[in-house]
């Protein structure tokens, strides 16, 4: 399987309670006797969530529901090892730890304050750390507990505190509000008023009525003495025989990949970590910090194409990207989904892709530099053709592919100052280069990347 599907396969019981919405705690409490009407069962709902209480969702499901959601959620983390678990939590409070003392230093970096701004990015620090503080003082923090956890509890407390700070942070940031889907789901299930239209028994019609919004009719019916949406009631048995064959189909040597591969990233991602904790300097935290990234941002996201951007129109598609004619010397542009090196266009030699920065004005093609060239070794670049050939037909990529691919990236992936002399881009030359490219703008301006069609 690719990391895409193991991350669905992994997160699918979780993402079926947090289709109810958000994490935890302990100490369970007794669910209020169901709702006489469905139009009380919204309200309730509308209430709730206005109290930011999560656990009216919960407490809206069926009894049967509930139970399978259970069993599906702790079925799965079972299946992942303590120490994998450990080690995952271990790394988020280390993740935890660098947000809330290199703050300044984040949102500082170049590529973050342009991304963002400082003032975006320091909110959604402080929006996150509270989140993620949460979340590691819950009982999601032990394996042992997580595998037998209570999503009424989980979702009564955690998930209350969660739910709010998610909410103000979202809230403070301009112009992200109004075009939040966590905004727009919040605002459709707080709904000011429902009414019932037709109907009688354990099926009716009812109007639902928003502020702002024109008002539309949902039908409901009763399940186990619960009030829930018919398009819910009809779905639910199919999507569940679904998840569970997901989960059934994953076997035993599959879920031992998966393990490695959580020790894997785990070890590497904490070594990353500790060093950007250990930063002294801007200049230090900002080199460490942009060579985390553009591994964040390699060969092994290309394989389910993420690199996107909005190209008008609400349309995304791949980034285009800067690459090097080695033969004819000079720069061309192509999708960003290229893995390099590729037929140079000059029909001599390879062409690699090339990394742009400017100090100044990206549009400035005077200003523009490349920074490095980056090139695959042919046995990974093979390796990730066929995992994106594989995600492209819809099959799984092979966990022997992608443990490689996770294992092999610090050697698999080349960079050179000049498209001759290459480097394995962990060795200390790789390094030292990532170096260099930090000091480029200490005289004046700041280190920016460049892409085309975004000067």
């Amino acid at each position: 399987m690719n990391p895409c599907t193991y991350a669905k396969h992994l997160m699918l019981p979780l993402l079926f309670a947090l289709a109810f919405t958000l994490p935890t705690g302990c100490g369970s409490k007794a669910e209020p006797a169901p709702a006489a009407s469905a139009e009380e069962a919204v309200q309730r709902i509308a209430k709730g969530l206005e109290e930011n209480k999560p656990v009216v969702l919960w407490q809206a499901l069926p009894a049967s529901y509930q139970k399978d959601i259970h069993a599906l959620m702790h079925e799965a983390i079972g299946k992942i090892d303590e120490k994998s678990w450990e080690d995952t939590v271990k790394t988020a409070q280390m993740l935890h730890k660098v947000l809330r003392t290199k703050k300044e230093f984040i949102i500082n970096h170049p590529i973050i304050a342009d991304m963002f701004g400082k003032e975006k990015a320091s909110k959604l620090i402080d929006g996150l750390l509270p989140i993620l503080g949460e979340i590691l003082d819950s009982d999601l923090a032990y394996h042992s507990k997580a595998k037998t956890i209570d999503l009424a509890s989980f979702l009564d407390t955690t998930g209350s505190k969660i739910m709010a700070h998610l909410l103000e942070t979202v809230k403070s940031l301009p112009g992200v509000a109004e075009n939040s889907r966590l905004m727009g789901l919040a605002e459709e299930l707080r709904n000011d008023k429902a009414t019932k239209v037709s109907g009688d028994g354990d099926k009716v019609v009812l109007r639902l009525e928003v502020k702002g919004k024109e008002p539309k009719e949902k039908e409901f019916v009763r399940v186990e003495g619960k009030w829930i949406p018919k398009e819910m009631a009809d779905d639910y048995a199919e999507g569940m025989k679904k998840a569970r064959a997901q989960l059934a189909a994953i076997t035993d040597k599959d879920w031992a990949k998966v393990n490695a591969i959580l020790k894997i990233g785990s070890s590497d991602v904490q070594a990353q970590l500790t060093l950007l904790e250990q930063a002294a300097t801007q200049e230090e935290f900002n080199t460490l910090l942009t060579a985390l990234m553009e591994r964040a941002m390699g060969g092994i996201e290309s394989v389910a194409g993420k690199h996107t951007r909005n190209t008008g129109g609400g349309h995304r598609g791949p980034i285009d990207q800067y690459f090097y004619d080695v033969n004819a010397k000079k720069l061309f542009v192509v999708a960003g989904d290229k893995l390099p090196p590729i037929d140079a266009p000059s029909g001599k030699g390879k062409a690699f892709k090339a990394y742009v920065f400017s100090c100044g004005d990206c549009s400035n093609e005077e200003e523009r530099f490349v920074g490095y060239y980056e090139g695959f070794t042919a046995e990974y670049k093979a390796v990730i053709e066929r995992a994106k050939k594989a995600a492209e037909s819809g099959k799984a990529t092979g966990p022997e592919d992608m443990l490689f691919m996770e294992e092999g990236y610090g050697k698999g992936r080349l960079i050179s100052t000049d498209a001759i002399t290459w480097f394995e881009q962990n060795s200390p030359e790789g390094i030292a280069i990532n170096h260099e490219l930090s000091k480029k703008c200490e005289i004046g301006g700041r280190l920016r990347p460049c892409y085309p069609g975004f000067d």
